[in-house]
């Protein structure tokens, strides 16, 4: 699945009674504090508008099948019982063509067995 971070602009009215010896008075402790705080203390609140102003995609979820892989194994991890081949979903924020692409699968079959990968080939089945 991919993710997308949205950027939106919503206009809203928003009323608040205030009692004030002015009118300009009043609309200064309205105008006293942050955006948050005129939300908050208002009284009635009616949204009147959402525009999306962006969207970018941020992440990709790709299927990637790896082969011949090889693990960098000290003499104290003895010799374990670790896949050669594998498939796997992996999140990635790049694009599957880029280079840094081979570090997020180097980083996915890690992840998955728990032992460091010196070498190993992969292709990209499918994405989401």
């Amino acid at each position: 699945m991919a993710r997308f971070k949205i950027t939106a602009t919503v206009t809203m009215t928003v009323a608040r009674e205030i009692e004030a010896p002015t009118k300009e008075e009043a609309e200064s402790i309205f105008y006293d504090g942050s955006y948050s705080d005129i939300i908050e203390d208002a009284d009635e609140i009616y949204i009147t508008g959402v525009s999306t102003d962006h969207v970018e995609k941020t992440t990709t979820d790709y299927e990637v099948h790896i082969t011949e892989i090889e693990y960098d194994l000290d003499e104290e991890d003895g010799n374990p019982d670790l896949p050669k081949d594998l498939t796997i979903w992996v999140e990635s924020y790049v694009d599957k063509y880029g280079s840094y692409f081979d570090n997020v699968v180097y980083d996915a079959i890690e992840e998955e067995v728990g032992f460091p990968v010196k070498n190993f080939k992969y292709k990209v089945l499918s994405s989401r």
